[in-house]
């Protein structure tokens, strides 16, 4: 029975406790005690008496049942976040109430709380608290790519629910869990696979949920098997591995590489012959970890000048002058893996030019082509245009004079 209608049944049997026709119409039944006794008024008395005493304590017991039901229905939770979460999919809080709400929030480990909200129930008496994974995000940054949080929210009646929350950085929805995912994937959207060349730098990072141990195994072409393990202890943070064929003798004479850690496993494929000076780009992906891809074709610039002219003296003058430099990369034929993950170096905020494991200059994809189909035989390529983030491109490189044209231009004249 729902919270209320004990009330209101109560009220009913002390109506009809004290209503002078019902108990006249209760006599009727009585009038074998009246005929024998002939103690009609002590009688009515009695059971008057009697009825409205029981009726009393029913009142009473089922007033106490309703209040401890109002109670309880105060706050009822009708959905709260996963423990473990990506800011880019994170539950909303439901919750039932009738009463306002006031939700905190703060951060586990440093203590803080850094923001304080009421709300109020809605006509059908729900209270919706959203925007979770974008309000943590601003809170999570490269550095700090997991955090536990806790929101905590109070009725007006002084009832407290928390819930707890482990938030890893992340921009993409996933179809499964998180803490699923976490436990079976690496930190990219590669499935399991990629292409790169025997002096590529490459990074792949996992959240550290459980003690692990990593191994990568090289096969070089002459079926020798080189291997290297490490252990790790859970930290509930994300590691990043090195996991460059540089790691091992002859790099350039190893097949395939392949990465296995706890449930996950990677292979990484060795493409020959590797291109001259080619231009390596490594970003940060959906899950603020890094990454690297040297396209398979070619790179070439464009250079174009934005010019302010104006009359001085009587002559027609150019009073500024502008250099931008345009760079169009093509990826050359990708799997249909890689074609997809491509998508998110194209829309990542944080893009480098690696050299030599050193990061060498930031740049700013400005533009891409992006076409796919449903034909079976399609050979997916795509192409996008970067120029360097820093505002003066006029440079001259005295390090690189070896080269016809800057260091990101491909290798068509040497």
């Amino acid at each position: 029975m729902k919270a209320g209608k004990f009330a209101k049944l109560s009220q009913i049997l002390l109506f009809y406790a004290g209503n002078e026709l019902y108990i006249n119409h209760l006599m009727h039944y009585f009038w074998i005690f009246d005929f024998a006794f002939g103690k009609k008024i002590v009688l009515r008395s009695f059971i008057f008496q009697y009825l409205f005493i029981l009726t009393g304590i029913v009142f009473l017991v089922l007033s106490i049942i309703d209040h401890l039901c109002i109670k309880i229905q105060k706050m009822v939770v009708l959905q709260y976040p996963d423990v473990i979460s990506f800011t880019s999919n994170i539950k909303d809080i439901i919750i039932q109430s009738n009463e306002n709400i006031t939700a905190k929030y703060r951060q586990v480990l440093s203590g803080i709380e850094f923001l304080t909200e009421t709300f109020s129930p809605d006509s059908e008496g729900k209270i919706y608290i959203r925007g979770l994974g974008a309000l943590f995000l601003s809170y999570l940054s490269p550095s700090l790519l997991v955090d536990r949080f806790l929101v905590e929210c109070t009725s007006t009646s002084g009832e407290t629910i928390s819930f707890p929350v482990l938030v890893q950085y992340g921009l993409a929805e996933i179809d499964i869990p998180a803490a699923q995912f976490l436990d079976c994937h690496y930190l990219t959207f590669l499935q399991n696979e990629k292409i790169i060349y025997p002096f590529q730098h490459e990074y792949l990072s996992l959240f550290l949920s459980a003690a692990t141990e990593v191994s990568i195994k090289a096969r070089y072409a002459s079926g020798e098997i080189a291997s290297k393990s490490l252990n790790f202890q859970p930290s509930l943070k994300v590691l990043t591995l090195d996991v460059s064929p540089s790691l091992f003798d002859h790099p350039e004479t190893i097949h395939h590489l392949v990465v296995v850690a706890g449930k996950r496993t990677f292979t990484y494929y060795i493409r020959h012959p590797a291109p001259i000076d080619p231009v390596q780009f490594v970003f940060l992906n959906s899950f603020g970890v890094k990454e690297t891809f040297i396209p398979f074709g070619i790179i070439s610039s464009e250079n174009k000048y934005e010019n302010q002219f104006g009359v001085f003296n009587g002559m027609y003058r150019r009073y500024q002058a502008e250099l931008v430099k345009e760079y169009t990369a093509h990826t050359g034929v990708l799997t249909d893996n890689m074609a997809e993950w491509i998508e998110d170096l194209i829309i990542s905020k944080h893009i480098f030019i690696l050299n030599k494991k050193e990061i060498e200059k930031e740049v700013t994809v400005i533009d891409a082509t992006i076409q796919r189909s449903f034909l079976r035989d399609e050979l997916p390529a795509h192409s996008f245009k970067y120029r360097l983030s820093k505002i003066n491109e006029n440079g001259h490189y005295i390090q690189d004079c070896s080269r016809i044209f800057d260091s990101s231009f491909d290798c068509t004249f040497e």
